[in-house]
């Protein structure tokens, strides 16, 4: 029974609204974020290339692997001057080969196999090189808030590109790295494209700092801390 509870932890705000608006009301209810493992992400100083990473475990339809492909296909035909890879471990259910299979042959008839690379994660050790040997992540997902993977870039030093017209608005996390639109996001990337290395390097260490400063696992413990003594 609700009237049993005294708080209610989200780890998002959007399942926090949905739940006060279409469920309970008068719940308590308070958003406290999962936490990020800092100790097993290295910072890597930015590099001029612009190669940009997204990466996740799977090759889920709801990551939007085949959408990113179509939006930096566009990208490419003003600069060409980029490349891509996306990275999740073998498909192995009848959806996420489909999709991959998709992303496959968007790449084929769009002539990018030059500039997109799909890599196939045998190991979770290859995570580090993928961080370490690109400048830029993106989370182009249709329905997800949070994203690790997004964080995990931020945190090794990378800049971050995040679709923000999405479901689960991700701004309450990521409104400095959200863009409104197809047409923004682009944009944002070409401005990137053509920063300096300085520009870039400074960009990064704010990055990390603002994984640090809000995601360790030290601030998101003191907040179940604060709670649990607020109570």
């Amino acid at each position: 029974k609700w009237e049993n509870v005294d708080k209610l932890i989200f780890v998002n705000p959007e399942l926090e609204k949905s739940f006060l608006n279409e469920i309970n009301p008068k719940v308590s209810t308070i958003t406290i974020p999962n936490a990020i493992e800092l100790n097993k992400f290295n910072y890597h100083e930015p590099t001029s290339e612009n190669s940009l990473l997204a990466y996740s475990q799977s090759f889920n339809p709801i990551k939007s692997y085949h959408k990113l492909i179509k939006i930096f296909s566009k990208l490419i035909k003003i600069n060409s001057n980029f490349n891509l890879t996306i990275a999740a471990k073998s498909p192995i259910n009848e959806n996420h080969i489909a999709n991959y299979t998709e992303c496959e042959n968007l790449i084929k008839e769009n002539n990018l196999n030059k500039n997109i690379t799909l890599h196939i994660i045998k190991n979770d050790n290859e995570i580090m090189n993928l961080l370490e040997n690109n400048n830029a992540i993106i989370s182009y997902s249709d329905v997800e808030s949070f994203h690790y993977s997004f964080a995990e870039g931020l945190l090794s030093g990378l800049e971050g590109f995040c679709n923000g017209w999405r479901e689960l608005n991700p701004q309450y996390f990521w409104d400095n790295w959200c863009y409104p639109n197809e047409k923004e996001f682009i944009k944002a990337l070409l401005d990137w494209g053509d920063s300096s290395i300085d520009a870039r390097i400074k960009k990064s260490l704010k990055n990390k700092s603002y994984i640090i400063d809000n995601f360790s696992a030290e601030k998101i413990g003191q907040d179940y801390l604060n709670l649990l003594t607020s109570l």
